[in-house]
């Protein structure tokens, strides 16, 4: 079996710092993507790598069966906490990613955010993944993307040792594309979010040395996140924003 680059003692600290802190994860782009799917009471949902848990809280809003797998144990208690706080119906399963632990067609819906980046086999955790699908199911995959600022430094972080989680990749949505023709998977959606707010903050410090009433904090903030809601929209959100993500459906017949 190939280990992950990661070790789980790595991420046991980095979650129980999660938990000392109170911070719970929710992607909106993710809830959007998949809440469009009908999700009701007989939809069986699994998040791998689930960390917090955040996305799997919302989804179980919806009526849907959510399983959180997770190989660290920190994050497995995680997800029970939350779950009882926010009287959210989570299994919360502590699992290997490379054997999940469920049969053939388990699944209706599978997703994973800020998961696969971290393998340098990921092939092989998609088609498990595949395997525990059903057909006619719906795998999304979030993913940093590789043509931003934040992968540069990221890359350098990586190579210099002084990466918070040890070894790490960015991916092109055209990698991600691949991804259905390997897998004879039919591409549902895709998507780009996130950007740097350092861009925010330098504006802000040049407003400040300029005293420009036009350039007034509320103004200056509606300002940029109007334009970057509007890049959003567009296909430059899936080749330079911090995130992509891919919505694939499972041939019916595999």
């Amino acid at each position: 079996m190939t280990e992950p680059h990661s070790p789980a003692s790595l991420w046991d600290k980095n979650w129980e710092t999660y938990r000392a802190e109170h911070k719970l994860e929710n992607t909106s782009e993710i809830i959007t993507c998949l809440s469009a799917l009908n999700l009701n009471s007989q939809t069986r949902i699994l998040e791998v790598g689930a960390g917090t848990g955040g996305d799997s809280a919302t989804l179980s809003r919806f009526g849907a069966q959510v399983v959180c797998l997770d190989f660290s144990a920190q994050a497995v208690q995680l997800v029970a906490e939350n779950a009882r706080a926010l009287q959210a119906p989570l299994l919360p399963v502590r699992g290997d990613a490379w054997t999940l632990p469920f049969r053939d067609d388990s699944f209706d819906v599978i997703f994973h955010q800020g998961f696969l980046e971290h393998f340098r086999e990921p092939m092989a955790l998609v088609e498990e993944q595949v395997r525990v699908l059903k057909p006619g199911g719906y795998l999304l995959v979030d993913v940093p993307q590789r043509y931003t600022l934040y992968a540069l430094k990221k890359f350098y972080r990586v190579h210099t040792g002084r990466w918070f989680a040890g070894w790490e990749r960015s991916f092109s949505i055209f990698e991600l594309r691949r991804i259905a023709e390997k897998f004879n998977l039919a591409v549902a959606g895709e998507y780009g979010r996130g950007y740097s707010p350092h861009i925010l903050h330098h504006l802000r410090y040049m407003q400040g040395l300029w005293s420009h009433k036009m350039l007034g904090g509320p103004r200056l903030r509606q300002i940029n996140d109007t334009c970057w809601g509007w890049i959003e929209q567009t296909t430059l959100a899936k080749l330079y924003l911090n995130n992509i993500g891919a919505l694939y459906q499972k041939n019916d017949t595999a």
